[in-house]
C-alpha cells in the first residue's frame, strides 16, 4: 500500500514536468486566447463602455486604473477558464470609440508585466500610486488563480517603490488582490459591477464606491469618514482649520459650486471638536436622480471608531496561513484517530462515547477500511489530487501544498481551502457513515434489517440520504474537474474520481462483508 502511494507521488511529479513544447500566451495570465462566437458580445459591450464613459464624461479623474477582470473568460458552461479574442477586440474597440486614452494616463497590470510605481505631479505637491502585481506567472486556469503570490524578488522591489513613494505627499497602493489574499514571504467585483472613486483634500484621502448606472455619484471629502482616519500619515488637523465641507456632487441648499464637479457648504468645525458626529449628504441631479451618502466623521485624532468583526477578518485575516494551518489540523485529526484506534483495545461499555469509540475501532481494525481510508487521507494531504491540462497545451500537477506547471511551481494558497472543504465534506463524513454501518454488521443487522427497528427508520433514512448528498457533491466535484481541466485530469484524480469509486466500493463492501469482530489489544479475537 505504502508503494502505491509513493508511486502515486512520483507519477503527479513525472507528469508535471512532462510538458509538450508549446507557446504559451499569456493576454491576461488566466490562460490561453481563443476564438469565440460574436453571440458574446452585446452584454460585455455595456461593461466595457461604462466605465469609458463615466471616464470620458461623468467624473472628472487625473489617473484611471483597471486593476483585472476586465473580460468574463469562461467557457460556455461557465464553469471552466478560457481567454476569448473577441472580448479583447471589444474591449479595444470600446477605448477607442471613448476616445478615453486621449484624456486619462491609463495604466494596466495586464499591459505592464510586474509592479510599477507612477508619481502624478501637481503644482501643490507629488502623489504616488504604486501597483503590486502578485499575479501568478504561469496562470492556471480557475479557481486555482484566487490567490496570488509574491516572492522576494518582487517583495524588494516593492521596498524600493515604498522608499521612492516616502517623498511624496501620499501614496495609494493597488493591485488586483487584496492583501488577505496575497501569498508573500513577509508581513468577482466585475459581476458586481463597482468601480471606487477616490480623492486627496489637502492630502487627505477619501473614497466612495459605486454603482454603475447610479447617479448622481457622491464623495464626501471633508470631514473625512471617522473609520479611515490615520493618524500620523494625513494630516488630520486641516479638518479643523477648514471652512468649508467638500461634496463631488450636484449643489443642495447652500452648496455652490467651487470649479468642475466639486460643490462646497459653509461650516464651523468648532462644533464638533469632541465626539463621533454624523454628516448626510443629498444631491439630486438635472435628470431628478437622487443619491445620499452618510458617513461618521471625528475632529479627535485618538478616536478612531473600528469596523465590525466581519469587515476586520475579511480584510485583515492572512487567508494563507489561516487555510493551511487549518488543513495541516484536519489531516491529522482524520490520519491520527485512524492510528490511534487502530493501535487501542477495544472499548467496553453501553454509552454512546463507548459505542462511537467501538465503531471507530471497527473501522479501523479491518485491514480493507483502515488502509484505504489511511491511504485517501494521505493522498488528500501530500498526494496529487489531479494530474491534466492547468494551463492549455501544459500539463500540471495540483497538490495540496501547491501546483507544479510548465516547469514552475506556484505555492499553495486556495489548494488548502479546498482541502478543507474536501476533508471536512466528505473525508471525515464518508469514515463516520463506515463507522455507524459497521456498528450495525457488528449487531447483527443488514443492510435491510436495520431499517426494520422500531422508532429508528427516519433516523436510520436520515443517515443515508445525508450520504447521498455526499456523494452527489462528489460526483460534482468530478464534472467541475472535468468540465475546467479536461479528460485527463478527470481521469487522473485520485482525490476526486478515484475516491468517488472508492467510497462506493466501502460503502458496499460494509453492507456486504462478514459482520466484523472487534480486535483487543492481546490478539484475541471476541465478537463484538
Amino acid at each position: 500500500m505504502l508503494k502505491l502511494f509513493a508511486a502515486l507521488v512520483v507519477l503527479g511529479l513525472a507528469m508535471a514536468g512532462a510538458s509538450p513544447p508549446g507557446c504559451w500566451t499569456a493576454t491576461t495570465r488566466h490562460g490561453t486566447r481563443s476564438g469565440a462566437s460574436s453571440t458574446r458580445l452585446p452584454g460585455m459591450e455595456r461593461k466595457y463602455r461604462e466605465p469609458s464613459t463615466i471616464s470620458r464624461r461623468r467624473v472628472e479623474q487625473y489617473f484611471l486604473v483597471y486593476t483585472g477582470d476586465l473580460t468574463d473568460a469562461k467557457t460556455e458552461s461557465k464553469v471552466g477558464s478560457l481567454q476569448h479574442e473577441v472580448e479583447w477586440q471589444a474591449y479595444h474597440n470600446i477605448l477607442k470609440r471613448s476616445r478615453v486614452m486621449e484624456r486619462t494616463r491609463k495604466y494596466s497590470a495586464n499591459q505592464k508585466i510586474g509592479s510599477f510605481h507612477y508619481v502624478h505631479k501637481t503644482p501643490f505637491g507629488n502623489y504616488s500610486f504604486v501597483c503590486a502585481d502578485a499575479t501568478l506567472t504561469p496562470g492556471p486556469k480557475r479557481p486555482y488563480n484566487f490567490f496570488g503570490i509574491l516572492n522576494q524578488t518582487q517583495m524588494d522591489l516593492l521596498d524600493t517603490f515604498r522608499a521612492e513613494s516616502l517623498k511624496s505627499n501620499q501614496s495609494i497602493w493597488f493591485g488586483h488582490y487584496t492583501t488577505s489574499t496575497v501569498v508573500s514571504p513577509s508581513p468577482g467585483i466585475r459581476d458586481l459591477m463597482r468601480y471606487r472613486v477616490l480623492a486627496f483634500d489637502n492630502d487627505l484621502l477619501s473614497f466612495s464606491d459605486l454603482k454603475f448606472e447610479q447617479w448622481p455619484a457622491v464623495l464626501i471629502t471633508n470631514p473625512k469618514d471617522a473609520q479611515y482616519l490615520h493618524p500620523g500619515l494625513e494630516p488630520l488637523g486641516r479638518i479643523r482649520r477648514s471652512t468649508h465641507i467638500s461634496v463631488d456632487g450636484e449643489p443642495l441648499g447652500e452648496g455652490h459650486s467651487a470649479g468642475g464637479p466639486l460643490y462646497v457648504l459653509l461650516w464651523d468645525p468648532s462644533l464638533y471638536l469632541t465626539g463621533v458626529h454624523t454628516i448626510r449628504v443629498k444631491v439630486e441631479d438635472s435628470a431628478g436622480r437622487s443619491s445620499v451618502r452618510e458617513q461618521h466623521f471625528t475632529l479627535e485624532g485618538n478616536l478612531t471608531p473600528s469596523f465590525g468583526f466581519m469587515q476586520s477578518f475579511i480584510l485583515l485575516t492572512d487567508h494563507y496561513i489561516l487555510a493551511r494551518a487549518a488543513f495541516i489540523f484536519v489531516i491529522l485529526l482524520n490520519v491520527g484517530v485512524l492510528l490511534a484506534f487502530r493501535f487501542l483495545p477495544a472499548p467496553s461499555g453501553r454509552g454512546l462515547t463507548s459505542q462511537a469509540c467501538m465503531s471507530l475501532h471497527l473501522v479501523s481494525s479491518m485491514d480493507t477500511f483502515y488502509y484505504s481510508l489511511l491511504l485517501f487521507n494521505l493522498c488528500t494531504a501530500l498526494g496529487p489530487w489531479f494530474v491534466g491540462e492547468l494551463i492549455d497545451g501544459h500539463s500540471g500537477a495540483c497538490f495540496a501544498f501547491g501546483v507544479f506547471v510548465d516547469g514552475h511551481f506556484l505555492e499553495g494558497s486556495l489548494t488548502y481551502v479546498i482541502g478543507v472543504v474536501q476533508l471536512l465534506f466528505f473525508n471525515m463524513p464518508l469514515t463516520c457513515y463506515l463507522c455507524w454501518s459497521l456498528h450495525h454488521r457488528c449487531r447483527g443487522n443488514t443492510f435491510r434489517s436495520h431499517f426494520l427497528r422500531p422508532g429508528c427508520r427516519w433516523r436510520t433514512l436520515a443517515f443515508h440520504l445525508l450520504m447521498l448528498l455526499l456523494l452527489t457533491w462528489q460526483a460534482h466535484s468530478c464534472y467541475f474537474l472535468f468540465e475546467t481541466y479536461g479528460a485527463v485530469a478527470f481521469l487522473l484524480s485520485p482525490v476526486r474520481t478515484w475516491a468517488f469509486g472508492l467510497s462506493l466500493l466501502l460503502v458496499y463492501h460494509a453492507w456486504t462483508c462478514p459482520a466484523p469482530l472487534a480486535r483487543d489489544n492481546s490478539k484475541s479475537v471476541t465478537p463484538s
